[in-house]
């Protein structure tokens, strides 16, 4: 095991009551006197962040006094109603709110957006781990991870990219998240999120449009594009000429 605090089964407590004196014990005889506890927050959803006065380390357990995550933590949130984002010495994990580990406790950083997936960050490389599947999608070995909400990520490496404008040390390419997958290489010097079907991409300075299947629907061509908006989408070729190009074949309408 990668934590060095997993040793014992920490989920199966008993509730001792004797008189005023309330104990957690868990089936191996260790025992969490309430005495030593401080209870730091409710967290709203049946479950109660605590304190282990002894060790200063935090923990969560629920409104029966069932120890869901045992007390090892320098600082714990909920994220989603759904995960708990630890942190052990200066690494982070995650649970669910049910007690289960789904990450160990080994990343630099962890970010949980609103989907069921994680970005995970180690020694200033990112990833993408699937929660809902509990497994790795892509190690941490790309310089940034953004994880969009129309089911892609935008991922950028670094490297020496040639360009008609000279050397790049960044790119980026789209992966589907439901797919498990790329759908382009690495050659776009930024991207952006689906609007519709299509994203706006830029290569050497100008903009174009892919769909999700990766495909270049609208040559980069434009100096200047904003997202489409319905059927339409705003741009500006190299005469400083501003159309309206549709999305179905890139055809233009004149603004003015």
């Amino acid at each position: 095991k990668l934590i060095p605090y997993v040793e014992k089964e920490y989920n199966n407590f008993n509730i001792k009551n004797d008189s005023n004196n309330v104990e957690l014990k868990t089936n191996e005889g260790d025992e969490i006197k309430l005495d030593n506890i401080s209870f730091l927050k409710d967290l709203k959803n049946g479950m109660f962040l605590f304190m282990d006065k002894a060790s200063s380390k935090m923990g969560v357990m629920d409104y029966r006094r069932k120890i869901i995550i045992p007390p090892y933590f320098q600082s714990i949130d909920v994220i989603n109603n759904k995960y708990i984002k630890v942190q052990y010495q200066d690494k982070y994990g995650l649970f669910s709110t049910s007690g289960n580990l789904i990450i160990e406790a080994v990343f630099d950083n962890i970010f949980v957006g609103k989907s069921d997936y994680a970005v995970i960050t180690y020694k200033n490389k990112e990833g993408i781990f699937d929660l809902a599947n509990e497994k790795m999608l892509l190690l941490p070995v790309f310089k940034s991870v953004k994880i969009n909400d129309d089911g892609f990520a935008l991922i950028s490496k670094e490297g020496n990219f040639k360009t008609s404008s000279g050397y790049k040390n960044e790119k980026f390419a789209y992966f589907s998240l439901e797919n498990n997958k790329f759908i382009t290489d690495f050659i776009f010097d930024a991207g952006y999120s689906f609007s519709g079907n299509l994203a706006r991409i830029c290569i050497d300075d100008k903009y174009g449009f892919i769909d999700k299947n990766g495909i270049l629907k609208i040559l980069p061509i434009y100096i200047y594009a904003l997202d489409f908006n319905g059927n339409l989408a705003l741009v500006k070729d190299e005469n400083n000429e501003v159309y309206y190009i549709y999305s179905s074949n890139g055809g233009r309408v004149n603004v003015y």
